[in-house]
Order: structure tokens, then C-alpha cells, then sequence
């Protein structure tokens, strides 16, 4: 298992696979669980195939936060005519009109050392484990200036999440409006009697996505909130500088729920308008004059 880590020393953010215990990686994951004091708990999710996901746990080894992602993917091309379609871009993939298969899967441990651990001399350390983080997550926690992630990482470790989840928002965003755009195409045809209605098998895969993306959106919120929960707990015996560190992070992680929460709105707009051009599927086609 190839494990990269932009930051080093004390400070430290590393790339994993997906933590799935089951596969060829498992000796390494269990190696790097071992060695970072990751709970059991934090793999039992990703077998479950979690969509809600957020844990803590303040022991002698540390503390540690951990979450997972999971929402659903769509891949779309476009046509010469600038509409689009959902393509599923897995080789020997469904042939199914709509149809996507594939999944945005990541995983997300932060531990930092107890003041029993921590040496007096130095920072305390902190630790960020990304599993199957995707590329453009990685190019931005790589970005983050030193000084910056020396002076918001060692106050408040929980600012890194925030970061990660920002990222994920921009994700889920983007892919709402490439189902948007799809649905869009479809909905004008629909309405359009000069137009060839589209398929059954079209609309139920569409509907599938937006279905599954409301499932994530809503998951997350859930996240956020337990997250909110939990950082708001860690204030009890923080000095001024952590306490104002916290605060920061509490700012911006407002600021990300606000854009996770206009991207679910987005999709129950999405969820409701799909509904009724089902309806109209079920209702014969008037006959051009």
C-alpha cells in the first residue's frame, strides 16, 4: 500500500487506498491502524457502507475524529447539439440509457497527541490519514501553506475537516448541476410534443440519481451537525489561543453547511420536478393538429 505524505515531521497529511479490510491492502490497513491508534468502529463503517458518518474518541493513545463520504457519482457527456446524458465511464459498463454506476467513496481519520504524549519541546502531533482521497482533494490539502497548517492545524486540529468538507461541498455541487443539466434536456423534451419522449428506463435511472444524491446531501448534514456537536465539546478546557482557533473553525464550518444545504435544496427542486414529468409519462400525448 503506497502511502503519500506531503507534510512530515509532527505535522503530517497522508494518502491511503480505500479502507476496505477485505481486499489485497488489508495486511497494510491493519498495520496502519495499529500504528495510529485507528478504532475498529472507523472500518466497521465503510463495511456497512455508511452514508451518515462521524466519530471521536479521547483516550490515552490521543485523540481522534474520523468520517466517512459517501455519495453518488455521475459521469455525463455532451452531445454535438449541447445537450447531455449520463454515461457510465467503467469499461464494459451497463449499456442502460442513463445509467451510472459508480460511487464517490473516501474516507477521513484525524488524530492528534494527548498533552501525556505530546513533548513539551515540540508541537503536539497531528495527523491526517485520507482514504481514496480524490485528486482534487489531494492537490488542495498539498496547497495548504506550512505556516498556515503549523498555526490552524496545531490549535485546532478539527480545521483540516473543515477544509475536506469544503472540497466535498464544491463535489456534490458540481455534480448536482451536471444532474440538473441532464434532467433539463429530458424535461424540454417532454414538454415538447414535436420531440421523442425519453425513455422509461432513462427516467428511472434519473430519478435513481437524484434519489441517491438526496440520500448523501442529507447525510452530511448529519455529519456536519454531529461534527458541530462534537468540536463545540472539545472548548471545555481549550486556552485562548485554542478557543479562538475554534472559533475560526466554527465560522467557516457554518459557511460549508450553508453551501451543503443550497446544494439539498437544489436536489429536493430536482426531486420534486422529476416527479411530475413522470406524471405526465403516465399520461397519453396530445395529438398535433
Amino acid at each position: 500500500m503506497q502511502i503519500l505524505t506531503p507534510h512530515l515531521s509532527n505535522k503530517q497529511v497522508s494518502f491511503a487506498p480505500l479502507d476496505l479490510p477485505q481486499t489485497a491492502q488489508s495486511p497494510s490497513l491493519l498495520e496502519l491502524a495499529r500504528h495510529y491508534s485507528v478504532p475498529s468502529a472507523f472500518f466497521e463503517e465503510r463495511i456497512r457502507s455508511v452514508t451518515h458518518s462521524f466519530g471521536s474518541v479521547d483516550n490515552n493513545n490521543g485523540y481522534s475524529s474520523w468520517f466517512h463520504y459517501l455519495c453518488k457519482n455521475i459521469t455525463t457527456q455532451q452531445s454535438g447539439n449541447g445537450g447531455k446524458w449520463v454515461s457510465d465511464p467503467r469499461p464494459g459498463s451497463s449499456i442502460l440509457p442513463q445509467m451510472d454506476g459508480t460511487w464517490n467513496r473516501s474516507g477521513f481519520f484525524l488524530r492528534w497527541a494527548s498533552l501525556e504524549e505530546a513533548n513539551p519541546d515540540r508541537d503536539p502531533e497531528v495527523t491526517l490519514i485520507c482514504f481514496q482521497a480524490p485528486e482534487f482533494l489531494r492537490k488542495r490539502l498539498v496547497q495548504i501553506p506550512a505556516a498556515s497548517f503549523c498555526s490552524g492545524a496545531i490549535l485546532d486540529p478539527h480545521c483540516l475537516f473543515v477544509v475536506i468538507l469544503s472540497e466535498l461541498s464544491r463535489q456534490m455541487d458540481h455534480t448536482t448541476w451536471d444532474v440538473s443539466d441532464v434532467f433539463r434536456d429530458v424535461e424540454m423534451k417532454m414538454l415538447d410534443a414535436s420531440h421523442e419522449r425519453e425513455a422509461f428506463t432513462g427516467l428511472h435511472n434519473i430519478f435513481k440519481h437524484i434519489i441517491f444524491l438526496q440520500e448523501g446531501s442529507e447525510a452530511i448534514l448529519l455529519t456536519l451537525n454531529a461534527f458541530t456537536i462534537c468540536h463545540q465539546k472539545s472548548l471545555g478546557c481549550a486556552s485562548d489561543d485554542e478557543k479562538a482557533a475554534a472559533q475560526a473553525t466554527h465560522d467557516a464550518l457554518l459557511q460549508v453547511e450553508t453551501g451543503f444545504q443550497a446544494v439539498n435544496l437544489r436536489i429536493k427542486s430536482l426531486e420534486k420536478r422529476m416527479q411530475n414529468i413522470i406524471s405526465l409519462v403516465s399520461q397519453p400525448r396530445p395529438v398535433l393538429q
